[in-house]
């Protein structure tokens, strides 16, 4: 394991600072990178969404080697705003190249970007429909949900107003589209498998998503999505073409995290954050709840 030495039976890892940290804004999002340099060890996406470009908060984005943190990509917002680096995360390998790409959410813009492992360039970018909408301020590779042999990816839009103000809605996007505009330019007609919409205004749903595979092994992919204006935990899966809410948490938290079996049932469980849930004292001290 790079940075880290058993020592005494422990694990003790080398200050992360010195290795990611390569300028004075701070990391805000983090995400690992299928090994883009043929060295044989992922990567580190690092997301810095409000980093200064030519005296603006454009935001940045650096591709870190996980073997020892060298730089290999770094790519830059382009406008005042724009929290390009907000969300990010691997990209899979839409050009057939054999090296995965690098996605990039900037809600700001209201853009999903998917930028080249191999060389950086600009494969395909997706725009949201409405100004300030959030389009990009959360995505994740869903599996193939249509059955076409491509992986497919859902996007969060939390301040769409589809179907009430600042409802906010998750639009499920077609791979094979997004590989045939990579590779040729121009994807052939809509990209946008289905579109989930919260119901109640201002709950913004789809401010954090995680796709979780099949939980409960009925063979549709199942997916969380949070709300951080709410708090609300919205489940979900694929079925008979669409996204269909399956259960509704109220009051869970929005930062998600799935992880490997903790109670030992033989499926994935869930890790809820709330970072302003009050504690003992009504302090905003935070919390974590697991789900199984």
């Amino acid at each position: 394991m790079p940075g880290a030495a058993a020592r005494g039976g422990a694990w003790q890892f080398e200050p992360l600072e010195k290795r990611i940290l390569l300028s004075a804004d701070p990391v805000q999002f983090l995400a690992t990178l299928t090994d883009i340099d043929g060295d044989g060890v992922d990567e580190v996406i690092v997301g810095t969404h409000d980093a200064e470009q030519a005296g603006e908060q454009r935001g940045e984005v650096r591709v870190l080697s996980g073997a020892d943190g060298s730089v290999l990509h770094t790519f830059a917002g382009e406008g005042q705003d724009s929290r390009f680096g907000w969300a990010v995360g691997d990209g899979g390998d839409l050009d057939g190249d054999g090296v995965h790409e690098i996605a990039v959410g900037a809600p700001g813009d209201g853009t999903l970007t998917f930028f080249s492992g191999s060389t950086g360039e600009v494969l395909v970018t997706l725009a949201g429909g409405q100004a300030g909408d959030g389009f990009g301020s959360s995505f994740a590779a869903a599996g193939d949900l249509n059955g076409d042999g491509y992986a497919d990816w859902l996007v969060g839009v939390p301040g769409s107003d589809a179907a009430s103000a600042d409802g906010g809605e998750i639009q499920a996007v077609s791979g094979q589209w997004l590989a045939d505009a990579a590779s040729t330019d121009a994807g052939a007609g809509d990209y946008l498998l289905d579109v989930w919409s919260g119901a109640a205004p201002g709950v913004q749903v789809g401010s954090t998503l995680v796709a979780l595979g099949d939980l409960d092994g009925d063979g549709d992919e199942d997916f969380a999505f949070g709300s951080a204006a709410s708090g609300t935990l919205t489940l979900a899966s694929w079925d008979n073409g669409g996204l269909q809410t399956q259960r509704v948490i109220s009051g869970a938290g929005a930062v998600l995290a799935p992880v490997d079996d903790l109670d030992g049932d033989g499926i994935g469980d869930l890790l809820v954050g709330a970072p302003l849930a009050e504690g003992a004292g009504g302090e905003q001290a935070g919390s974590v709840t697991a789900l199984s």
